[in-house]
Order: structure tokens, then sequence, then C-alpha cells
């Protein structure tokens, strides 16, 4: 696992510098007591003024209800990114990012041969059916004019924001208003059966060389980039969608906001055998065995792993947990009862016990994405969790202060 190559490269290192002391009595580090989390402690980071921002969103419709309030989180990371101010008071805490790309796309990537099928009635209503490929990881194009927020329908389409500070503030503005004029359509509803992880992955990995490595050299080594359902490939380099949006010496920051659990999986096998099932389907998720879906280090080593070092990649999780457990360790959410699946459900199939419910909306249970987010830590990563229904302005400023410190600040 990648956590486990962080800490081979920190032993070694270690090793090699008590190896260098004159003292030789002096006791070696014990590898496997060394955490990958921190690591700066032993390498510090080189600054970088670069960020590449992805936000991956929910697209089954439901986050109408909490949307709103995460794109003006989302807004306030942007303002933050440009003008160095964490937490809106007008000063700059850190150095204001020179450049910045700025995309987003949905978590609806299909089901294949399940496309025909309608979701099940339930609580949340009937759902959409699934085409087969969703809209594929593919980048929501910008649109063609930011005074009127006019979406561009060609095929010539920009499919990310990019912002250098070189331009001032006539390109801060322009920024800015673009990341609001791309604020999804959340009414529109897609797949009910919603996969970020796989969506996040399959937008910004590369496709594997002839012998399945990385066409980069600014990944992690050693690293081999996925292959998805049905053979499909990444869209990291692909130069007709996604490509030219991660860079070499940015800090990735994906932020995933999502009212359901990751439902990532290889095969649509399990869905075709429960065509009759009475729960609605993004709950039909979580009766799903680990065996059937997508395994959590498969995102770690193709996420973490984009970047060389670790520390240069930064998570925000806006999902379904307790209000009370909101920038809660990981592992204190993951221990919640109502995180627990046995705890799902109540006599009625249709009866889904949320992890939250208010005036701002609801969010399902969410241990998948939260798990990632526990092991993306572990392996040196940055990662916050919050809570859905909870204000969320506290969040961006978190989030801001993940990426100052991925920044080398």
């Amino acid at each position: 696992m990648y956590a486990e190559s962080v800490r081979h490269r920190i032993a070694t290192a270690a090793l090699f510098v008590l190896a260098a002391c004159s003292d030789p009595t002096a006791s070696l580090v014990d590898a496997a007591s060394i955490d990958a989390g921190p690591v700066d402690a032993y390498f510090p980071l080189a600054p970088t003024r670069q960020v590449d921002l992805l936000v991956v969103y929910d697209g089954s419709g439901a986050t109408a209800d909490t949307g709103l309030f995460a794109w003006r989180a989302i807004a306030d990371i942007v303002r933050g990114l440009v003008t160095g101010d964490l937490d809106r008071d007008g000063v700059h805490d850190f150095a204001p990012v020179e450049s910045l790309h700025f995309a987003m796309t949905d978590a609806d990537l299909g089901l294949d041969a399940f496309a025909a099928v309608v979701s099940p009635p339930g609580v949340g209503g009937v759902g959409t059916p699934c085409t087969s490929d969703g809209t594929g990881a593919v980048f929501a194009p910008v649109p063609a004019d930011l005074t009127t927020c006019r979406p561009d329908t060609s095929a010539a389409a920009r499919r990310f924001v990019a912002y250098d500070a070189s331009g001032g503030a006539a390109a801060a503005d322009a920024l800015t208003s673009a990341a609001e004029c791309m604020f999804p359509d959340l009414s529109s509803r897609h797949c009910s059966y919603q996969q970020p992880l796989e969506a996040a992955l399959r937008a910004l990995a590369p496709a594997p060389t002839a012998d399945g490595a990385s066409p980069w050299a600014f990944t992690r080594d050693g690293y081999a980039p996925p292959v998805f359902r049905g053979g499909a490939l990444g869209r990291g380099d692909d130069s007709a969608t996604n490509g030219g949006f991660l860079r070499a010496d940015s800090v990735l920051l994906v932020v995933v906001v999502s009212e359901h659990d990751d439902c990532s999986v290889p095969s649509v096998a399990p869905f075709e055998s429960d065509t009759t099932s009475t729960v609605w389907s993004a709950w039909r998720c979580t009766r799903l065995s680990e065996a059937e879906r997508q395994p959590i280090p498969r995102f770690v080593d193709g996420l973490v792993g984009l970047r060389r070092d670790p520390r240069r990649f930064v998570l925000a999780l806006w999902t379904g947990v307790p209000d009370a457990l909101s920038d809660a360790d990981p592992d204190v959410i993951l221990a919640d009862p109502a995180m627990q699946p046995e705890n799902y459900f109540s006599d009625n199939p249709v009866d889904f016990r949320q992890a939250c419910h208010n005036t701002r909306g609801f969010a399902d249970p969410a241990p998948r994405l939260v798990t990632f987010a526990r092991d993306a830590r572990r392996a040196g990563a940055h990662a916050s969790v919050r809570g859905l229904c909870t204000e969320l302005g506290d969040a961006a400023s978190a989030t801001l202060a993940d990426v100052a410190a991925a920044l080398g600040e």
C-alpha cells in the first residue's frame, strides 16, 4: 500500500542518517513504528503556488437541498485560494496561489447492461434510468458567457478554468464568476447509483502505457494507472476531455459533496440479479458486500498516488455523518452506531435512517467515503470530513488550512 511505501522511504532515510552518526551505540529507528502522517518532520515540502481543484458532486438529484450551502463553501475556497484569506476576515493568512485549475464532475458512471432499469421507488421518490456510461467522469464544460452563464455546448468547450495571478483582479473576478456559473443544476437527476470515488479516479488518472506503467513522471514510484469497467481508461491525459488539468508540481485538492455513500462497483451483476427490490437505489448499495464493490485501497493508491509526495493531496469530504461528529477523527465517526450497516434499516425496507436530517437537508451514512478519508490520511495526505447537514463555512476554512500546509507554508 501507499502508506507502507512512504514508511519505507522515511525509515530508509532515518537509517541512513543514523548510520552516519559518530556514536556507534545510537539505536536504530524501528520502521514499523513510523506513521506516514508526520512526514514533514523528516522531509520539508518545497513551496509551490499551484493548486488543481476538482469538485465531485452527487448528481442523483438528492443534493438539491444541501447543494446551495455546499456551493457557497466551494466559492469560499476559490476566493480563499486567490486571496490567501482562510476565514474571510480580510487578513492574508498564507501566500495566495499564483495558478489555479478549477473543474467539476458528477458521480454518474452509469451501469452498462443495467441501463434500462429504473431505480425502484422509495422515500426519495422514483429514481432515474441509468445510461451505459453516465457522464463518464468528463469535466463539466466552462460556460461560454460568464455574464449570462450561458453553457458552452460546442465540441471545443473548455473543461476547466485556468487562473493566473498575473492577470490581476480581472483574472480573479473571471475565476469567481466561472465557479459561480458552473454551479450544477441539482434538480436534474442522473443515475441514482452514484460512484464519487470511481468518478474522481477516472477523471484524474491517466491511461497506462503499453506496459501498464504511468505516462507521468510526477506520480508516485510504481504507480499503475487503473482500468475501469468495460476496459475504459482514465481521462487525466485525454486531450479531448480532461487532459492538461493535473500538473506536476501542484497541490491536488479534491472536494467530494455527496448525500449518499460511495457505490463504486466493478460489475453490475449484483443489481441485475436484484431487479425487483423495493429498496431505493442509493440504499441498495449499502446491502452489497465489500467483495461486490471496488476496494478502498484502489482509491488510496489511485488518487493519493497521483502525487509523488502524498502531502500534496488534499481531500475535503462533505457527506453523511452525524452533526455532532463533524470534523471528528474518521475512526471516531466510523465507530458511531449511526454508521453501522445493521442500524440503517427499520422493519420497513424503504425506511432508511439518515446520518443527519435537519432544515438544511439530509444525508445517508457514508462509511465507505469516511474510510477513504481515514486511509488517505494514513497514507500521508490531508483529509477532513464534515457532515453535509452542518455549517460548511468552517469546512471551507479547514480545507484552506490543509491546502496552505500542502503548499509548503
